[in-house]
């Protein structure tokens, strides 16, 4: 026996259990002789690289979870505020050599956590506001007007530091600017001589105000292809950042109502532009394994990223892009890269576009520190790695940053605004429906 590593394992809580006292219907947790204690998951995770501590590693954190399922303990708040630091980049599932679902896992801990840290303001008002209460967009779409306009937005910057005052800055400052809304169409219908059939585009929720001019420009692409796009009124939020958030129920609760209206559709697809509204979609089948009994009496139709369908069948081809002789940055986020498994789409997309210099982004394989809302709520771990990727950015001199997820992208551009350069940040579809010819 290696005593040296059961010391080892033993200290860091991965305690052997017998196969009698294991629970099917919980994550599994590793023994101590499959944790192979190399490191590898240490190398790729952001809130490693800045704190340089074992409990905000993928590797301490899962000591943290073996207490907390296995053992029932009760964590004390740096352990609980070291767990609930993690992106979700999984960056860790893509190097572990025991294949281990950190996703499942922190899944089970965050359902067995009874305390949680306490939210700021702001980012309670963003989940109600988007999610909950779903105003509608034009009331939004004025309000976010009036206050980047009426200068209230440069006055609440200046406001003294305070725990509420914070998380109104950092939600403040992630806005766009400038805040730029285009009215997405109910129903837009396919442009003659062909009609394919409609689609189903989801808005999500955050998107759904922010980011309309990807819709629009994702709209714009596919009525020239000959689909008719429609915005479902019963969808909503996919759910990522209730579940990130450990609010799990309410998560199911979503992506049951999501799967109801996309099966009432009719659509021959349901597209999505957000890879981190999409990551999170195409694991429902996982997140609601255990209700097969209330799935809907028609499947659903498929769920696919507007890149790929775009792509699929040579669809793109049938376009013709005018040239642009622009250095262009891709940023691939952490859900594209690391759950979906499709960044290569973005290039093989863009490349539609004669002349444009493509170049990725320096060391893609790390996590920006957006995390869904995590940018909110913990800044002090995104803000250096959000000002690292700026760097990238600035000195890979493009003109234009790309990437397919919402919170990256406002996450990015902030911290270029920070810098006082003016660098574009928009969707690969938004560049590609603007160069259609």
């Amino acid at each position: 026996m290696n005593h040296d590593f059961e010391d080892y394992a033993q200290g860091f809580r991965f305690d052997s259990f017998s196969g009698d006292s294991f629970d099917a219907s919980l994550a599994y947790i590793p023994e101590a002789i499959d944790c192979q204690r190399c490191g590898y998951c240490l190398r790729g995770c952001p809130t490693y690289k800045v704190k340089a501590e074992e409990n905000y590693s993928p590797r301490g954190r899962i000591r943290l979870i073996e207490r907390l399922i296995r053992k029932n303990e009760v964590l004390n708040d740096d352990e609980l505020v070291a767990l609930k630091s993690c992106t979700l980049c999984r960056a860790c599932e893509t190097v572990c050599p025991s294949k281990m679902d950190f996703n499942e896992l922190y899944r089970q801990a965050l359902i067995a956590s009874t305390s949680r840290p306490r939210k700021g303001l702001a980012h309670t008002f963003m989940l109600s506001i988007f999610v909950e209460r779903r105003p509608l967009p034009r009331f939004l779409n004025a309000l976010i007007h009036t206050y980047q306009k009426s200068g209230m937005s440069r006055l609440v910057q200046k406001l003294p530091g305070s725990w509420p005052i914070d998380g109104f800055k950092q939600l403040s400052a992630l806005l766009p600017v400038p805040y730029i809304s285009k009215t997405v169409p109910h129903h837009a219908k396919a442009l003659p001589p062909v009609h394919h059939g409609d689609v189903v585009l989801f808005t999500g929720c955050v998107a759904k105000v922010l980011d309309t001019q990807t819709h629009t420009a994702t709209i714009k692409l596919l009525t020239r292809l000959g689909y008719g796009v429609r915005t479902l009124a019963q969808q909503t939020c996919c759910g990522a950042m209730h579940a990130h958030d450990g609010d799990v129920e309410r998560a199911k609760g979503l992506a049951r109502t999501n799967i109801n209206a996309f099966s009432q559709s009719g659509a021959c697809a349901v597209l999505y532009n957000s890879s981190g509204c999409g990551a999170f979609l195409s694991e429902y089948d996982t997140l609601l394994n255990d209700e097969k009994s209330d799935a809907p009496s028609a499947p659903p139709p498929p769920i696919i990223d507007i890149l790929d369908f775009l792509l699929e069948e040579g669809q793109i081809g049938k376009l013709s892009f005018q040239g642009l002789k622009t250095k262009v940055a891709v940023h691939e986020p952490c859900s594209q890269r690391n759950v979906l498994k499709s960044q290569d789409l973005i290039y093989t997309a863009l490349a539609q576009i004669p002349d444009l210099d493509i170049v990725a982004l320096a060391n893609n394989a790390m996590c920006c520190g957006a995390g869904g809302t995590q940018m909110m709520t913990q800044p002090e771990l995104a803000s250096p790695l959000r000002d690292e990727k700026v760097q990238a950015l600035l000195d890979s001199e493009a003109e234009i940053l790309l990437s397919t997820n919402l919170t990256c992208a406002l996450h990015l551009a902030q911290g270029v605004r920070e810098t006082g350069r003016n660098i574009l940040a928009m969707h690969p579809v938004t560049l590609l429906a603007q160069q259609m010819i």
